[in-house]
């Protein structure tokens, strides 16, 4: 049941060009051979690695298009969009779809309306009107207060004299920093940098240790949930959206009297981190897009999604925390976890939030959390309510964790993207397509997106590529810096959403293994160095973890190698790329 020559190049999707330099790999062909081929290895199987990958970057949503005349014209099958690849006959109005071959009659098109590009858009609503800053989104900072932000870290001499002299001189040095400093400087600077990129942007500050307060954005009368009340999800909600009554002053106002509130926080008690979570979901459901910021450094043991304790259910708690992010999903809501390194926290249940929510885990070390956190602000949301569509020929099958069912078309939601969301999706073909292929096959993604000025867009790119069956030829086209991150991304993703680290350590090395004979070229040679440098940190987490893990029970993945998959998972294209392809886009902005 298996072939010899079952490779491919990499697919083109770009919503600029086919450029690699621009939103996606570039290359010839694709392999027509099922990717069946299989060794073993004990128990376990391993799935020969062929380089059929394609990658889009959300980057490349920033960039404004001259929009189409007319509306989009879809396959009454298939739901594909009418492109520069179809064929219209202007006599009968017939199209015949190149995808799943559906005559769809009554197709009236003007000759101006035909697409005649890989990239289009479409102009589905203009941006609103709206007063200055009624609709510029707010940030929710939910920062823990619990007993253990009072552990001090010790500094070293050069540390300690800086901060003296950040200070103005006034106060003497300290060799020794507790990790709720370090959290309220980290805070600070991002209060700091929000305030002069979006001066109308809304902040509110939560609270928590054994209760949770809101301040609102400081200007407020506090409100606390406490004792039988962190148990009940309803009354939190209620308290959520009804706590704020009058309107929220923008952070150009209220930045003051926010860090005020900051700077005067001390640490004691446990950790409803839950409670705090599930607010704060509340409070931002009444501003679009708005994001969640949790800063924290242990694990939850009061409330709602406890994790900690003699009565705790795991599985429970997991349900709560996708709950809450579902809710935040539907209000276009992203929750961001910025965990201390060192502090074992709960990051396996709340990287469920940030994965559904489109937003970000980061497990950072006390000292360095300010200096890391000026890096983390500066990769900016370039698109929010964003549906993502990819079709392929009914010929191919996306991989199981591109579609669990492994169908052709495939829809992700994102409540935002930022400028380093670049995605992979791996395909192969389905065995009843294997004698007798086409010679070429067209591949298309749609995006319903919202530019941060409120346009609805519509963009739709389609490409075409040649397959092939030689396995040497496709390699020899590979595009490593596109195929290694998909193989990153991929594995991250099998560790992270099914447990299986055996597997996807087989399947870094595969990918390795393929690389070993594609490396040809200066380029491949170096983008092949990158794809081991990035998949032995990912490997390194993987030999960390039990050998197969059980949701409900058994040992827990620690919070740093928990924190390796999902930056893996979310890994960005420039870590893999040459020196020379890097050039070119800096080259091309």
């Amino acid at each position: 049941s298996s072939s010899s020559s079952s490779s491919s190049s990499s697919s083109s999707s770009s919503s600029s060009s086919s450029s690699s330099s621009s939103s996606s790999s570039s290359s010839s062909s694709s392999s027509s051979s099922p990717s069946s081929t299989k060794k073993t290895s004990g128990d376990l199987s391993i799935t020969r690695a062929d380089p059929n990958a394609f990658l889009f970057s959300m980057q490349t949503l920033s960039k404004v298009n001259s929009y189409m005349t007319g509306d989009a014209v879809f396959c009454q099958s298939c739901n594909v969009i009418l492109s520069h690849l179809s064929r219209v006959r202007q006599e009968s109005h017939e199209w015949k779809c190149e995808f799943c071959g559906q005559m769809n009659k009554e197709v009236f098109v003007e000759e101006g309306e035909l697409p005649t590009t890989e990239t289009v858009d479409y102009l589905l609503s203009p941006p609103p009107h709206v007063e200055n800053g009624a609709d510029s989104g707010m940030v929710v900072y939910c920062v823990d207060m619990s007993g253990s932000m009072g552990v001090t870290i010790e500094t070293e001499a050069l540390q300690a004299e800086w901060k003296k002299l950040r200070c103005g001189g006034n106060e003497p040095s300290k060799n020794f920093i507790s990790r709720m400093e370090c959290v309220q400087s980290a805070v600070k600077t991002m209060l700091d940098r929000l305030v002069l990129q979006h001066p109308d942007k809304k902040a509110v500050l939560i609270t928590f240790n054994n209760e949770v307060t809101l301040f609102g954005d400081g200007c407020i009368e506090p409100v606390t949930v406490v004792g039988d009340k962190l148990e009940n999800y309803d009354e939190i909600i209620s308290v959520g959206a009804n706590a704020i009554k009058q309107q929220l002053k923008p952070l150009s106002q209220s930045l003051a009297g926010l860090q005020a509130k900051i700077k005067a926080l001390q640490e004691d008690g446990s950790t409803a981190l839950g409670p705090a979570l599930l607010l704060a979901a509340a409070v931002a459901s009444k501003n679009p897009r708005s994001e969640i910021v949790i800063c924290t450094d242990g694990l939850p043991n009061v409330g709602l999604g406890a994790l900690d304790g003699s009565s705790y259910d795991i599985s429970e708690s997991q349900r709560f925390y996708e709950k809450v992010a579902n809710y935040a999903r539907e209000n276009n809501t992203s929750i961001s976890v910025i965990g201390l390194e060192g502090a074992g926290g709960a990051l396996a249940s709340l990287s469920l939030c940030a994965e559904i929510t489109s937003g970000t885990i980061n497990i950072l070390k006390p000292l360095e959390l300010v200096r890391q956190i000026r890096q983390l602000t500066q990769n900016p949301v370039v698109a929010n309510q964003v549906e993502m569509s990819v079709l392929i020929h009914p010929d191919w099958q996306l991989s199981t964790e591109d579609s669990p069912k492994n169908l052709s078309r495939v829809v992700h939601e994102f409540s935002n993207v930022n400028n380093d969301t670049d995605l992979t999706f791996e395909f192969s073909i389905r065995s009843r397509a294997f004698e007798k292929p086409l010679f070429a096959y067209p591949f298309q993604i749609q995006i319903k997106f919202t530019r941060l000025d409120g346009t609805k867009v519509l963009r739709v790119i389609t490409t075409q590529k040649q397959i092939t069956k030689e396995r040497e030829a496709a390699e020899r086209e590979c595009d490593i810096s596109v195929v290694g991150l998909s193989a990153v991304q991929h594995a991250a993703k099998i560790a992270h959403r099914r447990g299986e680290f055996m597997q996807a350590r087989l399947t870094l090395r595969a990918a390795q293994r393929m690389f070993q004979r594609a490396k040809h070229s200066d380029e491949q040679q170096e983008e092949y160095g990158t794809y081991l440098f990035q998949s032995d940190i990912l490997d390194d987490a993987l030999q960390s973890c039990p050998p197969a893990k059980d949701k409900n029970k058994g040992a827990p993945v620690d919070d740093a190698a928990t924190s390796v998959f999902f930056r893996m998972s979310h890994i960005q294209k420039e870590l893999f790329l040459a020196g020379s392809k890097k050039q070119v886009n800096k080259r091309r902005g």
